[in-house]
């Protein structure tokens, strides 16, 4: 190898080691911002999980309201049966006046959008309200079919009352409608059949129990028909998810994340859904701060990995390199051994590169005074040597 080589090959190996470290803190940096991501994408999973769990626990807290109101109309037949033989003997003398006033009352008492009171042949008797304000006596006839002694949610498909102040605004007044129903079977002491009483309670009136799923849920709440069309919601323009399961859905521009389960009539067909949606907004905040408070690590840790290198740069590459810079210098056959690095200022304690910046500026001394030493030595042996050659050819040209 030349001497040219290893003067190369010694000039690029601090390049070389400083290209490593500050690839090392590179992949440093990469490797922290990389599982800052990592553990932000894993968090934003987590809180969606949570999110959606929190959602179905709301869903099943206003579903379980539902079904007490659902089960408000067994409270209701059990106390209709107390009565079930003062009706029956108004059916067999055919006191119709006081079967209405049995009727309303029944209304009045358990709040009743509407009673059906037909005999055994199917054949109403007393309604509430009275039958001129019902606008489609045929369309009652359906609720009469239904189970005996059954209770849960049914549909009207036509309309009933004249009056339908309970109906959404905006709502086709020729549109179905959800209702709990209550089939309760009127019989003799003999055992025979005597009639039926069905209960009606819409459920677009049922505000007072939309009112306390909502506060309780904490959450917007909605009855939809088997159609996705609102029915009573808590927020106007409420929709259900495309899948109609559950998703994100938009409510007044804010979105939401909803989620639903079906209401099922007597023959267990869907003929509506019950849902909540769930304000997001609570759930950004909580991942914003989260994000803040992993970011505030990051950013720091960062900022020492930028310091650290920074001292490392100006208090430890910066001098060794400037020291093999100084030692190339010195080696050469015209070196300068005059070159001085750069010391602390007095009375600061010395680390380790400035003490061996010191050493090498005391070497450097040493060296230049021997070199001094050995130029003056051989001045002096070259003069004495140049007087012997002179005395020499002196003597010589006398002994001539």
């Amino acid at each position: 190898m030349t001497e040219t080589d290893g003067q190369r090959t010694t000039t690029e190996r601090p390049r070389r080691i400083i290209r490593l470290i500050v690839a090392g803190f590179a992949l440093l940096v990469t490797a922290m911002v990389a599982n800052a991501a990592h553990l932000y994408l894993r968090l934003d999973d987590q809180l969606l999980a949570h999110l959606q769990t929190e959602t179905r626990g709301k869903l099943n807290l206003v579903f379980t309201l539902h079904h007490s109101r659902v089960e408000e109309g067994r409270i209701i037949s059990d106390i209709v049966r107390e009565q079930n033989q003062k009706f029956c003997d108004f059916l067999d003398y055919g006191n119709i006046d006081a079967l209405n006033v049995m009727v309303k009352d029944l209304a009045a008492l358990h709040r009743l959008d509407m009673v059906l009171l037909a005999d055994e042949q199917g054949r109403l008797v007393a309604t509430y309200p009275r039958e001129g304000r019902i606008t489609a006596p045929d369309g009652c006839r359906g609720l009469l079919a239904l189970p005996v002694d059954w209770n849960g949610v049914g549909t009207l498909t036509n309309p009933v009352l004249a009056h339908r102040s309970e109906a959404p605004p905006g709502a086709d007044p020729a549109a179905a409608t959800l209702a709990y129903l209550t089939s309760i079977s009127l019989v003799h002491d003999s055992g025979d059949p005597y009639g039926r009483i069905v209960l009606v309670r819409f459920i677009p009136g049922q505000t007072e129990l939309l009112r306390t799923m909502r506060q309780l849920a904490e959450a917007e709440v909605g009855f939809f028909d088997r159609h996705r069309r609102p029915v009573l919601t808590s927020v106007a323009n409420a929709v259900l998810p495309a899948d109609g399961d559950g998703g994100r859905v938009f409510l007044d521009g804010r979105p939401h994340h909803a989620a639903t389960r079906p209401l099922t009539d007597h023959r267990g067909a869907v003929i509506g859904h019950l849902g909540v949606a769930v304000d997001e907004e609570h759930f950004f905040r909580h991942r914003s701060a989260v994000l803040l408070g992993g970011l505030l690590p990051l950013l720091a840790s960062l900022l020492i990995a930028l310091l650290l290198f920074h001292l490392l740069k100006h208090r430890v590459f910066d001098p060794i390199l400037g020291l093999s810079q100084a030692l190339r210098a010195g080696t050469r056959d015209d070196g300068d051994l005059g070159t001085r690095l750069p010391e602390p200022a007095r009375g600061a304690p010395p680390d380790e590169v400035a003490a061996m910046t010191m050493d090498f500026n005391a070497m450097m001394a040493r060296l230049q005074e021997r070199t001094r030493d050995l130029e003056q030595a051989r001045t002096a042996a070259e003069a004495a040597s140049r007087a012997k050659s002179q005395f020499l050819a002196n003597m010589s040209h006398e002994i001539r």
